[in-house]
């Protein structure tokens, strides 16, 4: 895209003949001085100024895979060899250092870690290479938060399902106090605000793993909805659930799933994804059963992938079902498949683990070019 005539006069004139200068006291400041570079802070034309800054940071290595939201950027790069991969990746981080200084930006090392993903029975040597950015060591994690989600390096979900825990134990101490004061319908607003808001965020991540892990969370989440109907602790939920609508975190796993991969087929969802909905052949022929091929995998925590989840639910739930199969757009799938889900008796999910990778997490700070996360 170039940006000419008028429209660059426009942007020229927004971001030339800024000035600063720092307030300490009413009456005692600084002399003002003229920016040189950056985006105004707090501005609305600002993230996305600095999104088109950075948005070349790609170009700075052919060999790690960025991810950037924001200020926060994720470097990813995998290998069967830890020592190699080590390797690699302190040659290819100094091009990304050297992108940085060129583009007038610093790394905020104190915030830059590293962890290295793997299966959970894959054991990672204790005395590993030392990963050096700028001749400062990088210290290694077991887990790091990313866009409100707890990752940690064998995938299991375990710190991301405590967190939630927490806050939903935390909603549902408000639901237990306002329940005396407020109407039923005002205590259902606040347990979608406090309560289902956690369950469902990036739900289709961190549920899509052991049933197990999810018991505490299912239980709480069943406790909220009889505080809300002002039952006790002996009566059934599913009837609850059934009658408010409302599905519980097994059933809301399999919806998000099955919404994307309906995304899928219609090709309005992420690229990356797209070759996850595959029609299940027979040599050169499709089959007339409008199953999805579902990938072959010796190892079992692969049955947790999106790929692999995705098209097995798909075939369960919506293969068999005209009314799903043939929905004209997404928000007519959602609704139908919200009723079969409710009326399914029982939903069990399944979750995953991907092999070693290497991530990194930077937070970018320069002296004016800063961004708000928005």
């Amino acid at each position: 895209m170039v940006i000419d005539g008028v429209n660059l006069k426009w942007f020229k004139s927004y971001l030339s003949n800024r000035k600063q200068f720092i307030n300490i006291t009413k009456n005692s400041r600084t002399s003002t001085r003229d920016i040189k570079c950056g985006v105004p802070q707090g501005s609305i034309l600002g993230p996305l100024l600095f999104l088109i800054y950075v948005n070349d940071l790609f170009k700075s290595t052919t060999v790690l895979s960025p991810i950037t939201f924001a200020d926060d950027t994720n470097l990813f790069y995998s290998d069967k060899n830890i020592n190699k991969l080590f390797e690699i990746v302190n040659k290819e981080i100094k091009h990304v250092c050297e992108w940085f200084q060129a583009n007038k930006l610093s790394l905020n090392l104190k915030k830059t870690k590293y962890l290295i993903f793997h299966p959970p029975r894959k054991k990672i040597p204790i005395n590993l290479p030392s990963l050096t950015i700028n001749n400062v060591r990088i210290d290694r994690e077991k887990s790091t938060k990313f866009l409100g989600v707890i990752i940690d390096e064998t995938l299991s979900w375990k710190n991301q399902i405590d967190a939630v825990n927490k806050k939903v134990s935390k909603g549902i101490g408000i639901l237990y106090n306002a329940k005396f004061y407020l109407s039923k319908r005002l205590i259902t607003q606040l347990y979608f605000a406090f309560v289902h808001s956690h369950i469902s965020y990036c739900n289709i991540a961190w549920a899509s793993t052991h049933k197990t892990k999810l018991k505490s969370l299912i239980c709480h989440q069943k406790h909220a909805i009889r505080l809300i109907n002002n039952r006790d602790r002996f009566t059934h939920a599913r009837p609850l659930f059934y009658n408010m609508r409302i599905l519980d975190t097994y059933a809301l796993n399999i919806m998000q799933n099955l919404c994307l991969l309906y995304r899928c087929k219609e090709k309005t969802a992420p690229e990356v994804f797209h070759l996850t909905y595959v029609l299940k052949s027979h040599g050169k022929y499709s089959m007339r059963n409008n199953n999805l091929h579902e990938p072959f995998s010796h190892y079992n925590y692969k049955q947790y992938c999106f790929t692999k989840r995705g098209p097995y639910l798909w075939n369960v739930f919506v293969a068999k079902n005209p009314d799903l199969r043939n929905s004209t757009s997404l928000r007519n799938f959602k609704s139908t498949l919200k009723n079969v889900l409710l009326e399914e008796a029982d939903l069990s999910p399944i979750s995953r683990v991907p092999p070693v990778m290497l991530i990194f997490n930077y937070k970018l700070s320069g002296q004016h070019l800063e961004a708000e996360r928005f």
